[in-house]
């Protein structure tokens, strides 16, 4: 293996991250958001513009001998509720170096400088999962993408905690919507049974983005009335009477329900 490089890039870089950027999106089209073709319309002197590296983003990239042949960008939020999220993005080796431990470094590396930064705690990471890659490597240009994710990472001075993954994928099948249906005593017409299993898997993928919610302490609330209580007398109860007329049934003097757990389907 050839001696590799990592660095920054600079303006200078622009024509080789224009090129490079240009073999990434013709190689593996897949797994970038930009097409060659609108990248081919892009200038060198936007490159350069991009790749400038300033407080907020830079491009760290590998090279041999002189060359560079692998890269990945950094860039953080620039809201100013969200200016402790950065994104990963443009991770490229060119396949020549893949296998080799390049991408780890590049990211190793990238990592150990966003630590610096202050007030970043959290990297996300976008992940193309190829079905190739559960079948075999050698087939991995033949067989289409299985969705994307996201990996969040919380910055710590020891190391990189995961909070949670995001899929394209719904979270739950047609088997748990079933489930759910029964103990909530629905009736669910299998033509329904897509749209219902795509809307529960976007309920649990919004409660899995709570983990994104600022946990600092809140600011203290002003103090509010307390709210007034009636008077804690006991009075009589309504008797068998109220019992008959909001029981859906009786059975031996006994109100009964239909039955959730341990019923038909639950």
């Amino acid at each position: 293996m050839a001696a590799v490089e990592l660095r920054p890039l600079s303006t200078g870089d622009a024509k080789a991250f224009w090129d490079l950027r240009l073999e990434a999106l013709e190689r593996d089209p897949a797994a970038f958001g930009a097409s060659a073709e609108e990248h081919r319309a892009t200038t060198i002197e936007a490159a350069a513009q991009r790749i400038a590296p300033n407080d907020d983003s830079f491009v760290l990239g590998a090279f041999v001998d002189g060359q560079l042949r692998g890269m990945v960008g950094f860039a953080r939020d620039k809201g100013a509720k969200r200016r402790h999220r950065a994104m990963i993005w443009g991770v490229y080796v060119a396949p020549e170096l893949r296998g080799q431990g390049v991408a780890k470094k590049l990211l190793q590396t990238l990592i150990d400088r966003a630590r610096q930064l202050p007030g970043l705690e959290r990297l996300v990471l976008g992940v193309l999962l190829l079905a190739a890659l559960l079948a075999s490597p050698a087939r991995a240009g033949a067989l289409p993408a299985c969705g994307e994710r996201r990996f969040f990472f919380r910055i710590r001075p020891t190391g990189l905690t995961i909070l949670w993954m995001s899929s394209e994928a719904p979270p739950v099948g047609s088997e748990v919507v079933r489930k759910v249906a029964a103990l909530a005593r629905l009736r669910v017409p299998e033509e329904d049974l897509p749209a219902w299993t795509g809307q529960l898997g976007r309920i649990l993928s919004y409660i899995g983005q709570l983990a994104e919610v600022e946990d600092r302490p809140a600011s203290p609330e002003p103090a509010l009335d307390s709210t007034p209580a009636r008077p804690d007398v006991p009075v009589p109860g309504g008797g068998r009477e109220a019992l008959e007329t909001n029981a859906p049934a009786l059975v031996h003097g006994y109100g009964s329900v239909p039955r959730v757990v341990g019923g038909p389907g639950s």
